[in-house]
């Protein structure tokens, strides 16, 4: 009668492991299809703030450039004896200085970003929360300790977690 029992408890487990397995490569294949997506949209979303971030430079260049040349034009109106031209030139210069900052200020905090993900050993990574535990320190469904093969029977992770 104890056999019996035994044998029974034994298919009962390995018919769990089985169908577990089964929807463990569902989930494994769900977990790749949504991680493509992430990394698609990742993408889109930096070629958007590459674009933006070469406009902002564009932008940038082309004042300095009216500034320039602005400056250029005050310079011989009032050599011409023309005070008039040379405080409007002066006018638009300074809403053009205001500009060129305003611009400025905006892509600072992008630098510093761009800084901190080109750091050694990190480049395009998230922080790290802390250490991540290995699989074998992991706990399984009834919450202990297993190691090995993450496919072996009743070690209860899914994909590098636990159930």
């Amino acid at each position: 009668m104890r056999t019996l029992s035994l044998l029974m408890r034994g298919v009962i487990a390995d018919n769990a492991q089985a169908i577990h397995d089964a929807n463990a490569v569902t989930i494994l294949r769900q977990q790749i299809r949504e991680a493509a997506g992430a990394v698609a949209t990742a993408r889109r979303e930096l070629a958007v703030a590459m674009a933006y971030h070469a406009a902002e430079a564009r932008a940038l260049d082309a004042i300095d450039a009216r500034i320039e040349t602005l400056s250029d034009g005050a310079r011989r109106a009032l050599a011409d004896g023309r005070a008039d031209l040379g405080s409007e030139a002066a006018i638009h210069i300074a809403a053009l200085v205001d500009e060129r900052s305003d611009r400025q200020s905006r892509r600072r905090p992008l630098r510093r970003r761009d800084r901190a993900a080109e750091a050694p050993g990190r480049a395009g990574r998230r922080p790290a929360s802390g250490p991540r535990p290995r699989p074998s320190d992991r706990p399984d469904h009834r919450g202990a300790a297993t190691g090995g093969d993450p496919g072996a029977p009743g070690h209860g992770l899914v994909g590098g977690r636990p159930r």
